[in-house]
This record gives C-alpha cells, structure tokens and sequence, in this order.
C-alpha cells in the first residue's frame, strides 16, 4: 500500500479529516499475510499514529 499510482495518502488523509471511524484493508492475492502487516504501518504512519 502506498507505493502505487492511486494517491491512497490524500485519501487516508481526507478520510480522517472526514472523521471516517474505520478503514479496511481487502488484499486477496497470495501474499496477504505479508502485505496486511506493511498496510497496516503505512496507514498508522499517514495517520500518525506510529
């Protein structure tokens, strides 16, 4: 997450200005296991929360 072409950055951003209560990660490739845990800390560093 965070390294493709569709500015999810501005879009954490906004939905927290929004006050969005949640938000959720779908990932149904194979390497999920892997990849949920590197969303999850980009999402926390966007939100600054890490």
């Amino acid at each position: 997450m965070g390294t493709g072409d569709v500015g999810i950055e501005k879009i954490i951003k906004e939905a927290q200005k929004q006050g969005t209560a949640y938000l959720v990660i779908e990932d149904e490739s194979s390497r999920s296991v892997e990849q949920i845990p590197l969303s999850v800390a980009f999402i926390k560093k966007v939100m600054g929360q890490d």
